[in-house]
């Protein structure tokens, strides 16, 4: 099956280990049977044939159908289920997002190929190398871009010299003491113009006099 499915060649052959990649074809069947019928449970309680209530019962035993379909078609080890979708399918990821079924899809571009994951129904994220989709579909933290990046370099490729975010704690220190300057020189200034008005006070108290 894996040979009729580029996306899941390439995602298999990425070798993430807590990844278990599930190829489309083998959950095609029941994920495309809960995408209509979730399309026409919405029409439905659109309509009012259905309540709000009645509604979420009857999603929630969808969404138990589509995590049973996947995980029977996982290979029962203690690794993140992630489902390969080809382009043609992309239809149906909103499915498997809407259950908090991990997956990966390609996405063709002009010159080369893309890639979209989601882990555990999460927001998607988009990766220029197929390793790295897998990966992150299967949990593992992405990196964070640092200033003057246009992706998260890889850690071996820095060694000693990884660069470091900044420290919170510093960054509170920091602009504390700003904070605090300010102040000072708010009170500061305050005093003196106190100091004035007393010396513009006292001038005009002793020529009365």
């Amino acid at each position: 099956m894996l040979a009729f499915s580029p996306t899941a060649v390439a995602a298999h052959a990425a070798g993430v280990a807590h990844a278990d990649v599930v190829p489309f074809a083998w959950v095609s069947d029941v994920v495309r049977a809960e995408t209509a019928y979730r399309a026409s449970l919405e029409s439905a309680q659109r309509a009012g044939n259905v309540s709000d209530a009645d509604a979420a019962r009857r999603l929630a035993e969808s969404i138990g159908r589509v995590c049973d379909a996947v995980a029977d078609a996982g290979d029962g080890w203690d690794a993140e289920p992630v489902v390969a979708i080809e382009p043609g399918n992309a239809c149906h990821a909103a499915t498997l997002q809407q259950s908090g079924v991990s997956f990966v899809r390609a996405l063709p571009a002009a010159l080369e190929t893309f890639y979209l994951a989601s882990h555990n129904g999460r927001a998607t994220a988009a990766f220029d190398s197929i390793a790295d989709a897998v990966a992150h579909a299967a949990g593992a933290v992405r990196r964070p871009i640092l200033p003057g990046e246009t992706m998260p370099p890889c850690a071996p490729s820095h060694g000693a010299d990884a660069p470091e975010l900044p420290s919170i704690a510093d960054a509170f220190r920091a602009e504390n003491a700003r904070l605090r300057a300010i102040g000072d020189r708010a009170t500061a200034s305050a005093f003196a113009r106190l100091a004035s008005m007393r010396a513009t006070i006292d001038a005009e108290l002793a020529r009365d006099c």
